[in-house]
């Protein structure tokens, strides 16, 4: 079982977006990372549905079949849980993560508070300084992994 913590970012003075992931394992080694930069800006809600969207994507490319996916946006993380997007003005990029999860043989979701997914926010916030996207492979920017030792916690 691993876990996914994702988050979006918008940047209003670049007019872009941004997401951060990493996967960790149950130790909190870091199996991969990500910093993707988005061509537009888009609403708070949108981006994160869409950094919850791109995990699940990278995750599944990984070859990852058992996950806890794990998000600071209440809203998209209850709208995941509850298996019913399409109430939500940001659906249909929620439903095409739910198809993803379909490709998992053990996939639950967690809310978490921001100051837990400091490492991810972080490598969202380094997605402004790329063209698009950036992937690490058993690692994660220095910078990021040193700050935030706390954000390292295993899962439980």
């Amino acid at each position: 079982m691993l876990k996914i913590n994702f988050v979006g970012a918008t940047f209003a003075e670049e007019k872009c977006s941004g997401l951060g992931v990493i996967i960790r394992d149950r130790e909190g080694l870091v199996i991969a990372s990500m910093a993707a930069r988005v061509p537009q800006q888009l609403q708070p809600v949108e981006i994160e549905a869409l950094a919850a969207n791109k995990a699940l994507e990278f995750a599944r490319e990984m070859g990852i079949l058992e996950a806890v996916l794990e998000g600071d946006s209440s809203l998209v993380m209850t709208t995941l849980n509850s298996k019913n997007p399409e109430l939500a003005p940001f659906g249909l990029l929620l439903q095409d993560s739910l198809n993803l999860s379909a490709g998992f043989s053990k996939l639950s979701y967690s809310h978490i508070k921001r100051e837990g997914n400091t490492i991810a926010h972080n490598l969202a916030q380094l997605a402004v300084n790329f063209p698009n996207c950036v992937i690490w492979m058993e690692d994660a920017p220095s910078d990021v992994l040193s700050s935030y030792p706390a954000g390292l916690a295993g899962i439980p």
